[in-house]
């Protein structure tokens, strides 16, 4: 047995499909420094089932697929496969070549192949056991191996030796057996416990099975019992439902009559129905007119008092323009009166006549600016009169507009219920016609 080929699809630096094949003989891989030479070790080891993230060289199980590049993207998956000779019969399965290969998805799916078969990692644990070609086999020694190798310490040679000289199959078979035994024990002390339980509970169950058996006797004269008062019950039921069927056919004629006058009522009830959806409706609509008419005397009592306070504005304005009239005419006079005075002192006193003309002129000139002013006051009081009247007639029209809705409010009131007596009475006769309906019911039942 040899190892014929190593692919390597997107497994670290391997980006594009990659194919190693092995002749026989010694076959070496060099290169620089960081040209990937590890990536080859830890992809055979990857493959063989090396869990570890530290011994791949990373953090995460993720760690080992290609992470792209500038030039190109990162891959979702990456893949292994080894083949090897088995001409020889080496590995214990009836294949002459032998390919295993392991696959891990981004998403965090992984799964193992045996010539392109899905498999257990315990298969290809158990495949390379004893051949010196596993994860932990001397066929792949690192830096680390060589000096657990070289150590004084037997514990860390041990397991390379029983490696190569084949006994780590039996070790395992072994340890397994062990924890299979060790179970079973387990299971048997169990079993003990279940069967002390039992034995405990056999001398309840010795009594519970008497009193089940005297329990079945007991039912089995129980239904004997209940068949012979089920027979009489059934005699004593066909008796009586022939006397029901005799009685049926004496009342038929009267439930006819009775079905006649039912349909006769039903009828009368459906136009009592009628009549009160209909009063529903009148009563609904003059509620809608009441409710306008309402709203509107609520507007209209709004704008009284609105043009109220204008009226009472326009009051104390011609009040107050009629003191500044009086006023003015009280300043007038006053001046007509200087004006006497010093046209008669103008006449005693010669001397001093371009004085008085002077001054007369002024005071002219002051006594027709005055009389402009009242005259303008006297334009402002008309309009203001005029005003006044206006909102005076508004007033007494929306007066007049409440008073003609407070009647119409009135008359839907006074329509509103005599449309609640209708409905009333409409109610009280549909009531009257139930109860005949109930009271007439039990005579026709049978």
């Amino acid at each position: 047995m040899y190892l014929k080929r190593l692919e390597i699809n997107g497994f670290k630096s391997f980006a594009q499909h990659t194919e190693m094949v092995f002749e026989k003989g010694i076959t070496a891989i060099v290169g620089p420094n960081g040209a990937g030479k590890s990536n080859v070790s830890d992809a055979v080891r990857w493959v063989l089932g090396e869990q570890s993230t530290r011994m791949l060289r990373g953090s995460r199980r993720e760690d080992v697929i290609f992470n792209g590049t500038q030039r190109r993207r990162p891959m979702q998956f990456c893949e292994v496969t080894l083949t090897f000779d088995n001409a020889d019969g080496a590995l214990p399965v009836d294949y002459a070549e032998v390919s295993v290969a392991r696959r891990l998805y981004r998403s965090g799916e992984s799964e193992y192949l045996l010539n392109r078969t899905q498999c257990r990692l315990k298969d290809i644990i158990e495949l390379f056991r004893d051949t010196g070609i596993g994860k932990e086999g001397y066929s792949i020694v690192g830096q680390g191996r060589i000096d657990d190798l070289l150590s004084p310490r037997s514990e860390n040679r041990r397991q390379v030796f029983e490696e190569a000289a084949g006994i780590v199959r039996y070790r395992a078979r072994k340890e397994e057996a062990e924890k299979k035994l060790e179970g079973t024990l387990q299971n048997l002390q169990r079993l003990e416990d279940i069967l002390g339980e039992l034995g405990a509970q056999l001398g309840p169950l010795e009594e519970q099975s008497q009193k089940a058996r005297e329990y079945i006797q007991l039912s089995e004269e129980l239904k004997k019992l209940e068949l012979g008062l089920f027979v009489h019950q059934y005699e004593a039921g066909e008796q009586r439902q022939k006397n029901i069927e005799a009685e049926k056919e004496g009342i038929g004629a009267h439930l006819e009559d009775a079905g006649r006058r039912l349909q006769d009522v039903e009828a009368q009830m459906q136009r009592t129905r009628e009549e009160t959806a209909a009063v529903d409706t009148e009563t609904t609509r003059l509620r809608q007119r009441l409710m306008e008419a309402s709203e509107r005397v609520a507007r209209l009592e709004g704008d009284q008092r609105v043009l109220a306070e204008r009226v009472e504005n326009l009051r104390r304005e011609d009040a107050r323009v009629r003191d500044e009239l009086s006023a003015g005419e009280e300043k007038a006079a006053a001046l007509r009166k200087d004006l006497e005075f010093h046209s008669d002192d103008a006449l005693k006193q010669a001397g001093a006549v371009e004085e008085r003309q002077r001054l007369q002129a002024e005071k002219e000139e002051e006594l027709k600016a005055l009389d402009a002013a009242l005259s303008a006051d006297r334009e402002r009081l008309e309009a203001r009169k005029t005003s006044l009247m206006d909102a005076m007639n508004s007033l007494m029209d929306v007066r007049s507009k409440a008073a003609r809705l407070g009647q119409i409010r009135e008359g839907l009131q006074a329509r509103l219920a005599e449309i609640k007596q209708a409905r009333e009475a409409a109610v009280r006769e549909r009531e009257s016609l139930d109860a005949e309906r109930k009271n007439r019911r039990p005579g026709w039942s049978f």
